[in-house]
């Protein structure tokens, strides 16, 4: 899949409006660059890609992306290692709000029942006098 500057800068304003205000502000034009997209459907298909890629390393600007070890495997574990991770981040977020709400509700249990204890003791103390 190809992808123009002029489209990564739509989806650079779609999802973050406020740096393409700030390009506009400080009068930069579109800095992002033109992109080509390539899935794979194997690793057989990655491997040959990856081959081609390294032999044409002088005439592609970003092959340092490419790890001549690397794999589309371990690409794959590397992708799912942050989505767990981020998955547990947000467990946890799940956790400590749920344990801040029941510090709420007993600080709240405990304010109301000082409040009736002390209600309870001055209708006491008006009934003796």
């Amino acid at each position: 899949m190809f992808s123009s500057k002029a489209d990564a800068l739509a989806f650079l304003q779609k999802k973050i409006p406020d740096v393409v205000s700030n390009f506009q502000k400080f009068g930069i034009e579109n800095p992002l660059p033109a992109t080509l997209y390539v899935m794979f459907d194997n690793d057989s298909k990655y491997e040959s890609l990856k081959t081609i890629v390294l032999k044409n390393k002088d005439i592609i600007l970003n092959t340092k992306d490419i790890d001549a070890g690397s794999t589309l495997k371990q690409q794959e574990n590397r992708v799912l290692t942050i989505i767990n991770l981020s998955n547990f981040v947000v467990g946890m977020s799940y956790i400590i709000i749920a344990i801040l709400l029941c510090i709420i509700i007993a600080f709240l249990g405990f304010l109301l029942k000082n409040v009736f204890y002390t209600f309870h003791r001055e209708l006491e103390v008006k009934k003796i006098l």
